[in-house]
């Protein structure tokens, strides 16, 4: 025994009691502190595979062309990317999107620099039309946490306007807040609309008016005009600013012709090609997805808030919200749940053990050492960045019973040295000495079949 007695953690429980216990007093307090500002999120971060999201806008196209002119160039520029798991692409008229998905533990970073190379060299090959490729990191943090609806009554508002003014930006200052989605905004354009019998009559092609229309609206850069030490840059803007000027673009110099004079010009809201009702109100479709790290319960709460500050402002008449989706509320009931769970475990355990050990001091040193180790584990956790979710609940309830198991062996142990005769401290050091390597053992064991 005198070999056992040289554990380093029983015998500092024995020797030292008030150290002891002024570290567990300290751990108490640190993982309490560390409960309360602990992250909450319903999956871990990083939960689904690395993945990287590309969107090329190609107006005036059929799904055909949009196929052979920029899907296919585009996988066939991602099939030399590095760890490339899958390809996805959806082609559509006018716009064509393409999801790339990448092996677990791929740094993202890097493969965000090997996608936006590709993408570079094969901008060369795309249509005139295309103007950029962008290129989109994705996390599970894009995935919104709040899906809602703005109803509005235009008759009595410009809403377009009070979301611009009003509604963004008080969402978009809320802290944890990453990003804002306002979906069915018209917005306004100016739309030329032809008389083809003027058009005929005066002996314009339609081609010709669309390069004139072009040639008459731009803004480039010119270079610079260098005098003595000073550098001045150049440009040209051609951009048109009120209808009149549009309705005043000569078409036939020769005759006068003018764009007024074989087409009517206005400024008007753009088609209705997304179109959100609710109670058979007019409606915006609006996300919100948080920043990294962010506490989904608390920016969920924060984001109602803002909502009902809004409904009650004065200048925006009868603005209502009404919630579909609250990743926050349902992710504070699996977490309740989870809770739940473990504290009927909890009870349950300290009802068996009463009744089969007949000890009430034996029972309350097992049960309280449950939530010792999950507060000790709690700490763990934030300190490393990571966040209360699903996952990590689950391994904490886990735990729970590895903590039952390996008391009960410890304190079963220590009562059989009491009855052999040794003195409460040498069957509380021995006792755990004896058991401290089979506890160790099979709590590797647990933790690699699991």
């Amino acid at each position: 025994m005198s070999r056992l007695s040289n554990s380093l953690l029983p015998s500092l429980s024995v020797k030292r009691p008030i150290t002891v216990s002024m570290i567990l007093l300290s751990l108490l307090v640190v993982g309490t502190i560390a409960t309360q500002m602990i992250p909450i999120a319903l999956f871990p971060d990083d939960y689904d595979e690395p993945q990287i999201n590309i969107g090329v806008s190609y107006r005036n196209s059929t799904p055909d062309d949009s196929e052979e002119q920029v899907t296919r160039p585009i996988e066939d520029a991602l099939g030399t990317v590095p760890n490339l798991r899958r390809v996805y692409s959806n082609t559509q008229a006018n716009y064509v999107s393409v999801r790339v998905q990448f092996h677990k533990g791929t740094d993202l970073s890097e493969a965000y620099a090997n996608v936006s190379d590709r993408m570079e060299r094969v901008m060369t090959e795309m249509p005139d039309q295309v103007e950029r490729i962008n290129i989109f990191k994705w996390n599970s943090n894009d995935i919104p946490i709040v899906w809602a609806a703005m109803i509005y009554d235009e008759k009595e508002m410009d809403v377009d306007f009070l979301a611009d003014r009003y509604v963004l930006p008080a969402f978009q200052r809320i802290n944890g807040v990453g990003n804002v989605e306002l979906n069915g905004i018209r917005g306004r354009e100016v739309r030329i609309v032809v008389d083809h019998d003027r058009l005929a009559a005066h002996n314009i092609p339609v081609a010709e008016l669309a390069v004139t229309l072009n040639n008459q609206n731009f803004n480039l850069s010119a270079g610079k005009v260098v005098e003595g030490k000073s550098e001045r840059y150049v440009r040209s803007v051609g951009r048109l600013q009120t209808l009149s000027e549009f309705e005043n673009i000569l078409l036939q110099p020769e005759t006068g012709i003018t764009l007024g004079d074989i087409a009517s010009v206005e400024f008007s809201p753009q088609d209705d090609w997304n179109v959100f009702s609710l109670e058979r109100d007019k409606s915006y479709g609006i996300s919100f997805t948080r920043s990294s790290g962010a506490n989904v319960v608390e920016v969920s709460q924060a984001i109602e808030q803002t909502m009902r500050e809004l409904e009650s402002h004065s200048e925006l008449g009868d603005l209502r919200f009404h919630i579909f989706f609250n990743q926050g509320n349902h992710v504070t009931e699996s977490i309740d749940n989870l809770k739940q769970s473990g504290m009927w475990g909890g009870l349950f355990s300290f009802i068996v053990l009463m009744i089969y050990l007949r000890s009430l001091r034996m029972t309350l040193t097992i049960t309280l050492a449950i939530p010792l180790s999950l507060l000790c584990s709690v700490i763990a956790l934030f300190f490393q960045g990571w966040s209360l979710n699903m996952a990590t609940m689950m391994g904490l309830l886990l735990s729970v019973g590895l903590v039952v198991d390996n008391s009960i062996v410890i304190v079963e142990n220590i009562q059989i040295k009491r009855l052999q005769g040794a003195s409460p401290k040498d069957a509380a050091l021995y006792g755990a000495s004896e058991m401290g390597l089979a506890i160790t053992l099979a709590t590797l064991t647990t933790i690699v079949v699991f």
